[in-house]
């Protein structure tokens, strides 16, 4: 029965040192599939064996699930801005002149729900401009806005770690300063007490300066 259970602890170690070695691929490949849309993600944390090592790594991937939704909307919004604005350019180019009726404080734009009849009769229209738009410039150019982002969040990070670094180091002198402060008081009170045989010495002098006067 012990060997049994030595024997299942074992392989419940080996299956987490292949999670915890698995880690770093996991993370790239993160990497590279945030990066697509504008993101980055948190460093992993600090290795270690075993099941520590297993929920590190969950905690860490838990971490990250949370901040998904908020980059695919970042990433939906940059591709609906591309898409409108594309279309409205090409309408632009194309002569239409009922545009600026869109940008009237009294124009209600009608949800998509609303639009469902409509929507029926335009999709000659939607696949051409999927083809030979959206294809061909306009996902490259969302594409383009996401690295963008992402190298202002990597600058950020960057800037963000030397203001710590500065700041770490300032706090360093500082505590340094003030303990080189509180040894120099230190001296100078010492230096100011008299020794235990300097007060010998003169208790001594006294003793002796008394003597003479009696006799």
């Amino acid at each position: 029965m012990l060997a049994k259970a030595a024997e299942e602890v074992q392989k419940v170690g080996i299956v987490c040192q292949e999670m915890v070695t698995k880690s770093e691929e996991i993370f790239q490949a993160y990497k590279k599939a945030l990066a697509a849309i504008g993101g980055e993600p948190l460093p992993l944390p600090p290795t270690a064996e075993g099941p520590e090592g297993v929920l590190r790594l969950y905690s860490w991937l838990l971490y990250e699930f949370e901040g998904l939704d908020e980059i695919a909307q970042t990433a939906g919004d940059n591709a609906a801005a591309v898409a409108s604005e594309g279309l409205m350019a090409i309408l632009r180019r194309a002569c239409c002149t009922d545009l600026e009726r869109l940008a009237d404080r009294g124009f209600e734009f009608p949800s998509h729900d609303e639009l469902a009849s409509e929507i029926e009769t335009i999709q000659g229209v939607k696949k051409p401009f999927f083809r030979r738009f959206w294809l061909v410039s306009g996902r490259e150019t969302v594409r383009a806005i996401a690295a963008t982002q992402l190298e202002a969040i990597s600058i950020f990070a960057s800037k963000e770690l030397r203001a710590l670094r500065f700041v770490i180091i300032l706090v360093t002198l500082l505590l340094l300063q003030e303990k080189d402060v509180v040894n120099a008081i230190e001296r100078r009170d010492g230096d100011n007490e008299p020794s235990i045989g300097a007060d010998a010495a003169a208790q001594g002098t006294v003793a002796q300066d008394e003597a003479e006067r009696s006799g």
